[in-house]
């Protein structure tokens, strides 16, 4: 009896691993903007600390702690303008696995539907095989 084959195996074993590797991105991506957000807000976290820990006595300490408040500012706008990018980046990580997915999925699915007809096929013949075995012990 011959055994199932299913002649684009090698094609959706190349969409499978195409969807793994777009879903490996789509977590890298997803990682990256986890730890941007952990980023800016530890930046606010130390800015709201210095704003509190502030003992500006005099005109020089207040110049020191606006500059520093300065940098602290211009560091999360840089931050916040790096986690747009990176939300971008990771919802064209989610369509590309969205994509791959589905490509996958489809010939998953035909896959499972040859593997159906060729079970029913194999069904058939052995059920006609057993037919005429029966109907040639009876002729005898």
């Amino acid at each position: 009896m011959a055994k199932f084959k299913f002649r684009l195996e090698t094609l959706r074993m190349v969409r499978a691993q195409e969807a793994e590797d777009a879903k490996v991105a789509l977590l890298q991506a997803q990682r990256e903007r986890i730890e941007m957000e952990g980023q800016i807000s530890e930046l606010t976290a130390r800015r709201r600390e210095s704003m509190k820990e502030s003992k500006a006595k005099n005109f020089g300490d207040r110049v020191t702690l606006q500059h520093w408040m300065d940098a602290l500012d211009l560091q999360q706008h840089q931050a916040e303008a790096a986690l747009c990018i990176l939300l971008n980046e990771e919802e064209a990580c989610r369509e590309i696995w969205h994509k791959r997915q589905q490509a996958s999925d489809a010939l998953e699915k035909l896959r499972e539907r040859h593997k159906q007809e060729f079970d029913l096929e194999v069904i058939r013949r052995e059920q006609a095989d057993l037919d005429e075995w029966a109907v040639m012990r009876r002729k005898a």
